[in-house]
């Protein structure tokens, strides 16, 4: 997935979740544009949603993905909804590690990330670059 693509999944995911466009509407759009799998946006975007319902997401996304999620959650709807995703994410986390019997370091490592940003004294923003 290059960084085009993972611009026009989030953008999609978000206007699917404000109620912007319809799921299927949306998977079919990225699959003309993008050439994306509808069954694998239907996975992103439920990743999305579960991020900022806080819920548990049980299906796997890449790590780039789920970063640029999170920074862009960060970005667009704050440092609170922010927090409520990386507990979601956490789960998932968690989750993952309990089913596959498997340690995630590198998710562990970008939830980490954004964790300590979320308490740090600084500006949220500048610390992420």
């Amino acid at each position: 997935m290059n960084a085009e693509q993972m611009k026009a999944i989030y953008q999609m995911a978000k206007s699917i979740y404000n109620k912007q466009e319809q799921l299927t509407s949306g998977k079919a759009k990225l699959y003309q544009k993008y050439g994306i799998n509808q069954n694998s946006f239907a996975d992103y975007y439920r990743a999305f949603q579960k991020m900022l319902d806080g819920e548990l997401h049980s299906r796997s996304i890449s790590s780039e993905l789920r970063e640029y999620y999170l920074f862009h959650i960060l970005e667009d709807y704050g440092s609170e909804k922010l927090s409520i995703a990386l507990d979601a994410y956490k789960q998932s986390i968690i989750y993952y590690e309990t089913t596959h019997n498997t340690h995630r370091k590198t998710e562990w490592e970008l939830h980490d990330k954004y964790e300590k940003l979320l308490s740090s004294n600084g500006s949220i923003e500048q610390n992420i670059l």
